[in-house]
């Protein structure tokens, strides 16, 4: 088990443990805590490139715009998310405009493991789908673990043949993302689950 394999076990223990640390005021759904409690998914590589991405926005009469999903650009992520229609819990309670976007979806990349059917491709969804946790202090005080549930991804069918696998391509999905510190930078873990 990789030091990264650990640290996301240790965080995927602490919520399902103690799951109130990261929803505090949000809800807590039987959906929610299914997701908490499911196993890994066998065709995912959690160690290769499995993690959140890009965020995709166009605004009517604009082109579209990418964002690519960095630790630098986290605090901007979260608002585009907020802005599309999702939630986050924890990081204040200020109010934002919503904008009326003609576009936005959220990307998460995935690299297959050995034997999955495809090497790599993505699933999106859209923000109205997304609710972001503030990660508790006590856990570390510099980077707070933060936790994503993003519901209903579906995977593409063209980049790399993901959503042409059967099992995978005729669902959708729910995702944890979990961003965990490693001394200044952060890394997303990568759970799914069946809807």
């Amino acid at each position: 088990m990789t030091q990264q394999s650990s640290k996301a076990g240790h965080a995927r223990c602490l919520l399902r443990t103690k799951p109130s640390d990261w929803f505090g005021e949000g809800p807590i759904e039987q959906r929610d805590m299914d997701l908490l409690d499911a196993e890994s998914v066998s065709f995912v590589n959690y160690d290769q490139g499995s993690y959140l991405r890009w965020i995709y926005h166009m605004k009517a009469g604009e082109t579209l715009n990418m964002t690519k999903w960095t630790v630098e650009n986290d605090e901007a992520c979260r608002e585009l998310v907020r802005s599309g229609g999702g939630h986050l819990y924890g990081f204040g309670n200020a109010t934002w405009a919503a904008i009326n976007w003609a576009f936005v979806t959220v990307r998460i990349n995935i690299t297959g493991t050995p034997g999955s059917g495809f090497n790599c491709g993505f699933m999106s969804t859209r923000p109205a789908n997304i609710r972001i946790f503030k990660g508790p202090a006590y856990i570390c005080s510099i980077h707070a673990w933060d936790a994503m549930i993003l519901r209903d991804c579906t995977p593409n069918n063209s980049t790399g043949g993901m959503g042409n696998v059967e099992s995978i391509g005729t669902r959708k999905w729910d995702i944890l993302c979990m961003k965990m510190c490693e001394d200044n930078h952060c890394q997303d873990a990568f759970t799914t689950s069946t809807v």
